[in-house]
Formats: structure tokens, C-alpha cells, sequence
């Protein structure tokens, strides 16, 4: 298992696919609220780009093609790829000043342009910032006066660019929040939000405003890297006033998380918890100091790592307070760090690692009863 300084760690499952089509249907909340919502999961097949996770996806304004660029292959890329129906995928040739090779970036659509910012080179955190309109031509806009950093949360609301926390060194995460319009002139909104430094989680807008779920603190010295797992959830409509809530006991503190929303309902999918064969607690690890390292873990870390803690759970709310799980079979296998975007009223989840580095393609189709 990778333990060396800003290397985040892969884990893994099996994956093996060999079906057309399956359809997925959300099963009742632990608690029995009756929702008035039903999801499915559609398989779509695989890409004709090779298995990756923590990259970057979103369509090409305009259109409902959708984009990928940067990941973790194992080594880091700078391959773009697109697709309009989501079975036939076609690399793109960058010209311009491209982004370099990265994972654990951000790429989001604001005001009809592409931005890829930060992220993580394989030696270095970075806060350099691109923009393009076709994700073919790309110029290179600034260094951003954040620190850099990976896998934090990036996203638009009200015609700006919001990004807040990340990694930015093992043992080392940030909660600041900061701002911008056009990737070049960037405002810090807070050096310190009230949520505990941290990287990982889920970012995404939805009801107007800002939201971060879980997460957690990366940090080299302990089991599986995992310092803590984190179970709140934050919100804001500015990034500089936060409001607390919990998720329910029935889904696990985690980290490397999908997360994303349409304009009626919130997404987590898939993610890494501590899981509790192995370790006495959800939310916190424990050091790789002999005896307190559960002894799978001491005598085969890598199968350790690859067959407990990653997720296959997708659930889906209207508010962030009631949830349903989507019931997974076993095509759609446990895997953390999926690739994610909104493509209409649908929600398209991406590749990511379990066993391996995926490239299968779902759609999220959740309808109203």
C-alpha cells in the first residue's frame, strides 16, 4: 500500500461485467419514510477510454456531450475524452495551454466555459486554473492565490466559482472558501469555515446553495491513510456562513464520494469508509504502530485494502435530510472516486477504483410517483 507523502491511496474490488442492461430500484429508508420518488440505475456499457478514477467530468456547454479529462490510471493523465451518447467515446486533441497531467482536480462548467483547476501531479499539489468553451483549446489563465490543493470542493452558484477545502499535504487539509468569476481574479471568502479541515467529500450546489458531505482527513502514518471519516453535512448560500446538519446513522462516515445534484434531487455515490470488521471505529483510524493495526491489515495490507471499505451505495434525497438507497446489484461493484456529471435531469456516474480502475458508464434516472 502507497504511503509516501501527497500519494493518495487506491483501493479495490472485482469487477466483472458481461450483462446489457439492468435496472435498479430504491429500497425503503431504514426509518420507513415513505418517499414519493422512485430511482433506477441504468447500465450504458463501457468507455473506449481505459479504467481511471479522480478525474474530472462535465458536458460541453451547449450540448449534452459529456467530457472527461485528467484521473489516475495508475499514473497521472492529461487525456480528454467525449462523448454524445455515452457508448461512443472519442479522445480529444488540446491544443493551447492544456492542463497537465492530474487527478484529484477540479472541472466545472460556469457561464459557458470549462474550468479544470488544482489538483494533485503525482509530486505536487497545484492551484493553476484553464479555461475552455470546447474543451479542445485551452489557455491558461492564472495560478490561483489559494493554496494548492486536491480533492476539494468546486462548483457554480450564482455565476461563480466556488471552491473550498481539499488536501493540501498528507496529514495536512484546509477549510477555507474562495470565490471567482472568471478563474483570473479569485476573492477569499473565509480563511476558516466552522466545518473541520478536511478533503474528499462530497461538493455540489443544489436548493441555492452550497453543500459538503463527509470526507475525511488523508494522513500517510495511519491504516488505510484514513486519520478520520467524516458524517456531516454543511450548507451554505454565500460559502461564508455554514449551517450543520448530520447524516443518518445508516450512512457511514466516508470519504472519496461522488456527489452531485439535478434541480430536484441530491446524489451521494459510491465512496471508502473504515469498515467495521476491521476497525472499532467509523470515524477514526489508527496507526500503523503494531498491535493496534487490525491484523489483516499487518499481514496483507494490499488484499486489506482492496476488500474491505469501498462503497457500491448510491442514495439519493430532495433535501439532505430524508434519503433512499438505491439498491445496487453486484455489476455495479463497490469502488471509491467515481467520475460524475448532470447530463439533462440525469445523473452519469463514471469509472472509478475498487479491484481495479473501471470504465463502465450508469445513468441515474430518478422520477417522481
Amino acid at each position: 500500500m502507497r504511503s509516501s507523502k501527497n500519494k493518495f491511496l487506491r483501493l479495490s474490488f472485482s469487477f466483472v461485467l458481461s450483462y446489457s442492461s439492468v435496472m435498479l430500484a430504491c429500497s425503503p429508508l431504514p426509518s420507513e419514510v415513505s418517499l414519493n420518488w422512485n430511482s433506477t440505475a441504468q447500465y450504458v456499457g463501457l468507455a473506449d477510454w481505459t479504467g481511471r478514477d479522480s478525474f474530472g467530468a462535465t458536458t460541453l456547454p451547449g450540448t449534452d456531450s459529456v467530457v472527461i479529462l485528467g484521473g489516475f490510471l495508475p499514473e497521472r493523465t492529461d487525456e480528454a475524452w467525449i462523448s454524445g451518447d455515452l457508448r461512443h467515446w472519442y479522445r480529444l486533441v488540446l491544443s493551447g495551454q492544456a492542463p497537465t497531467p492530474r487527478n484529484g482536480h477540479c472541472m466545472v462548467q460556469n457561464g459557458g466555459t470549462i474550468f479544470v483547476i488544482g489538483g494533485f501531479d503525482g509530486r505536487k499539489m497545484l492551484s493553476d486554473v484553464y479555461i475552455s468553451r470546447d474543451a479542445r483549446s485551452w489557455t491558461r489563465v492564472s495560478d490561483g492565490p489559494f493554496t494548492p490543493r486536491a480533492f476539494f470542493g468546486c462548483v457554480s452558484l450564482k455565476g461563480r466559482i466556488f471552491i473550498y477545502g481539499g488536501n493540501v499535504d498528507s496529514g495536512v487539509a484546509v477549510n477555507d472558501v474562495w470565490s471567482s468569476i472568471d478563474g483570473i481574479s479569485w476573492q477569499q471568502i473565509t480563511p476558516g469555515a466552522p466545518w473541520s479541515p478536511r478533503g474528499m467529500f462530497a461538493g455540489f450546489s443544489f436548493l441555492n446553495k452550497l453543500w459538503l458531505v463527509g470526507g475525511g482527513t488523508y494522513d500517510s502514518r495511519y491504516v488505510a491513510n484514513v486519520k478520520e471519516n467524516y458524517s456531516d453535512i454543511w450548507s451554505s448560500v454565500d460559502g461564508r456562513m455554514w449551517e450543520a446538519d448530520t447524516l443518518p446513522d445508516f450512512i457511514s462516515p466516508r470519504r472519496f464520494l461522488g456527489g452531485l445534484a439535478t434541480q430536484t434531487h441530491a446524489y451521494l455515490i459510491a465512496g471508502f469508509e473504515l469498515d467495521r470488521r476491521l476497525f472499532a471505529s467509523q470515524h477514526l483510524g489508527v496507526l500503523w504502530d503494531g498491535q493496534l493495526v487490525p491484523e489483516l491489515f499487518r499481514t496483507d495490507p494490499l488484499r486489506a485494502g482492496r476488500e474491505f471499505g469501498n462503497l457500491s451505495e448510491i442514495w439519493v434525497s430532495q433535501d439532505l435530510k430524508q434519503w433512499q438507497k438505491v439498491e445496487t446489484p453486484s455489476e455495479f461493484v463497490p469502488r471509491h472516486a467515481p467520475g460524475a456529471t448532470i447530463v439533462g435531469n440525469e445523473v452519469v456516474v463514471l469509472g472509478g477504483f475498487g479491484q481495479l480502475l473501471y470504465n463502465d458508464v450508469w445513468k441515474l434516472v430518478t422520477v417522481t410517483r
